[in-house]
């Protein structure tokens, strides 16, 4: 391995493959081009990676151009780099790294191109400009807190093969008021979409029930309470939430703050993920009625009757009053 400097940019050579990675950048840069290719006693090297913190803090870069040969963007990469406004990345990168454009607040746009299959952890996070994002189909995770505190984010497309929505990814994109969950997904981890922007009126049956939703084991048991679908229940007494009383919330995304359960050989703790190990339900709640809105959209009632099973499509028309 050799290492050199090109324009400021410390280079890290791989004399065997060719090939080099931006190491470091050594000064505070404006605008940065980053070539395709560089030479080193007459070798030529071709630039295919953006290794760690190469750009970490660069507070004063506006704009970076980065070459079609770059295939990885590591970690932490552009992570403060709170001037930067525009950047394209490239259609070979199959790469972005855990925080990689963290804290980039004035980023108004991105476009992740198709040959990335994962949004990696606090990727986007704090891209607090960031007003719309498309995820495109060849990625099937989103993980944790990706686009945590992206508070001008208003529109999100997930492309349809996505599997896996992690914990907080969404967590306080409080200017997102939709969302369209692809019936690819099948796991959504705790706050997802919590503190969003999206709210939802309260609805009502016919003869004056609230209708919320409620989450169950695949043996239709909630805090060892047998419950059966079609079926009415009530208790007495007083009636408050987290003491007494049915629970459930007004949106149907806020159950997956509470729920605990076991799917295959493996243990989730408060999350989503509805093939037959979960049973999500519309209920109808009436008689005392609590509210808790500190947090959520949580109520329990003295009265409830258990509705309908929902899938992934059921909570997408719910959440996008379809």
């Amino acid at each position: 391995m050799e290492i050199i400097i090109r324009n400021n940019i410390k280079y890290q050579l791989d004399t065997e493959k060719k090939t080099a990675k931006v190491r470091l950048y050594r000064d505070e840069p404006v605008e940065v081009i980053i070539p395709e290719f560089i030479r080193y006693r007459f070798r030529k090297y071709k630039v295919t990676e953006i290794g760690n913190d190469a750009f970490y803090n660069c507070s004063s870069l506006t704009s970076i151009t980065i070459p079609d040969s770059v295939t990885s963007i590591g970690n932490d990469v552009f992570r403060y780099c709170s001037s930067l406004t525009s950047v394209t990345i490239p259609n070979r990168v199959i790469y972005i790294g855990d925080r990689a454009f963290y804290g980039c607040c004035r980023l108004t746009s991105i476009d992740i191109p198709n040959s990335v299959t994962s949004i990696r952890y606090k990727s986007f996070a704090h891209c607090s400009s960031l007003s719309s994002i498309t995820i495109p189909n060849n990625v099937t995770k989103i993980e944790s807190w990706a686009f945590y505190g992206c508070d001008s984010l208003t529109s999100i497309t997930i492309g349809n093969s996505v599997t896996e929505i992690g914990d907080r990814a969404f967590f306080q994109c409080s200017g997102l008021t939709s969302i369209d969950i692809p019936n690819s997904v099948n796991y959504i981890g705790i706050n997802a979409f919590d503190n969003i922007g999206l709210t939802l009126p309260k609805r009502y049956t016919e003869d004056g029930r609230l209708i919320a939703y409620k989450a169950f084991k695949s043996n239709m048991k909630c805090l060892d309470f047998q419950y059966e679908e079609g079926k009415s229940y009530e208790k007495g007494g007083k009636i408050k939430c987290c003491e007494k009383g049915f629970h459930a919330c007004i949106n149907p995304l806020h159950i997956f703050n509470y729920y605990w359960g076991a799917i295959g050989n493996k243990t989730y703790i408060n999350v989503m993920y509805i093939p037959e190990d979960i049973l999500i339900h519309e209920v109808y709640l009436s008689g005392t009625i609590d509210e808790d809105n500190k947090y959520d959209s949580k109520v329990c009632a003295s009265k409830i009757e258990i509705g309908r099973r929902l899938s992934i499509k059921d909570i997408n028309n719910i959440i996008n009053y379809k």
